[in-house]
C-alpha cells in the first residue's frame, strides 16, 4: 500500500493537474496543500477490481493549477517532524515550508538530505515517517 502523488505538467502553458491518493502534500505558489486521511487512506490497491473510470471519478483530491513556475509533490513524511531534543532551539519557521520550498542555502541533488540534517542537528527535529519530495521548476 503506497501513497500516489502524481502530476501531469504542461511546462509551456505553465499548468499542472495533480492527483493525490493517500496522505501527501503539494506545495505551489507559496501554499502547502495537505491531504490527510488520518493514516487511513483509500489506497489504489483496494480498488484493483474496480473499473478505472469508476475509481477515477471517485477521486476527490485532484487539483488544477495555472500560472506556475514551480511545483513540489511530497509524501506526508514532510509533515511528520517532531521535536525530540528539547535542549535545541525552537525552529522559528514552518518545517513544511522549509522542506517544500526552495531555500538558497540548500541547493543541489542532496538538498533534502542537507535540510533534514540541519533540522536534526540544529533544532532537534526528527522526521517520524518516510519522506519523498519532487520539486519541479521551469
Amino acid at each position: 500500500l503506497s501513497t500516489l502523488v502524481m502530476a501531469v505538467v504542461d511546462q509551456e502553458a505553465h499548468r499542472a493537474w495533480v492527483l493525490v491518493v493517500g496522505d501527501g502534500c503539494i506545495a505551489v505558489q507559496g501554499k502547502v496543500i495537505e491531504v490527510d486521511h488520518g493514516n487511513r487512506p483509500d489506497y489504489l490497491a483496494y480498488h484493483l477490481s474496480t473499473p478505472f473510470e469508476e475509481w477515477f471519478q471517485a477521486q476527490t483530491h485532484q487539483y488544477h493549477f495555472s500560472n506556475l513556475s514551480e511545483l513540489t509533490l511530497s509524501s506526508d513524511g514532510a509533515l511528520s517532524f517532531e521535536k525530540l531534543d528539547p535542549s535545541k532551539p525552537t525552529f522559528q519557521e514552518s518545517v513544511e515550508a522549509f522542506l517544500l520550498f526552495d531555500q538558497e542555502a540548500f541547493t543541489g541533488p542532496k538538498s533534502l538530505d542537507q535540510k533534514v540534517q540541519f533540522l536534526e542537528r540544529e533544532h532537534g527535529l526528527f522526521g517520524t515517517d518516510d519522506i519523498g519530495i519532487i520539486q519541479m521548476k521551469w
